[in-house]
């Protein structure tokens, strides 16, 4: 199943319960989030081989492959876990954040010469491919300009009575 077509689904479906509080949108975004956290996510908080969902158990396609989890996978995870952190702040919810963001999001970026990596193997001695600036523009490269943003977006949330501070950078 290709992992990214599925998720905007699934984000779309939590954003209806944010509008019009039906709930069984709300449940189906919660058993998507956690079927794939708990079941098809590895250590850095990515879960793809080359696009696709690698089987719920059965992650040697990960370790062998030169293109493990997608990062566009993980900048939506983010986005459904964000929304439904702040419909339901349970700590399960910022703790996945929290381990996406800093494991896998953070190394995206290729430091002091620009461009964006489309994958982040897993197989041992594997290297990572990043864009060629003004050349390269895979949908991970559109999604990755928008990710180093979210370093300090997660850190309070707010209602419209209450600030709270969440648990993301206190586990160090």
């Amino acid at each position: 199943m290709h992992a990214n077509t599925q998720i905007p689904k699934v984000i779309g479906f939590e954003r209806i319960d944010a509008v019009h509080r039906d709930s069984n949108y709300y449940n189906a975004a919660r058993f998507f989030w956690e079927t794939v956290v708990n079941r098809r996510t590895v250590a850095i908080g990515g879960n793809s081989v080359r696009e696709h969902f690698n089987p719920a158990y059965d992650f040697s396609s990960m370790m062998t492959s030169e293109q493990g989890p997608e990062t566009c996978n993980t900048y939506n995870m983010l986005k459904l876990t964000e929304g439904l952190y702040l419909a339901d702040p349970k700590i399960s919810y910022i703790d996945y954040y929290e381990r996406a963001l800093y494991n896998h999001i953070l190394i995206t970026q290729r430091a002091g010469k620009g461009g964006f990596v489309y994958f982040t193997p897993m197989r041992a001695g594997q290297y990572r491919v990043y864009s060629q600036p003004e050349t390269g523009m895979w949908c991970c490269v559109g999604s990755g300009m928008e990710n180093h943003s979210k370093y300090g977006k997660m850190i309070y949330v707010h209602d419209e009575q209450n600030l709270s501070l969440t648990c993301l950078f206190l586990h160090s």
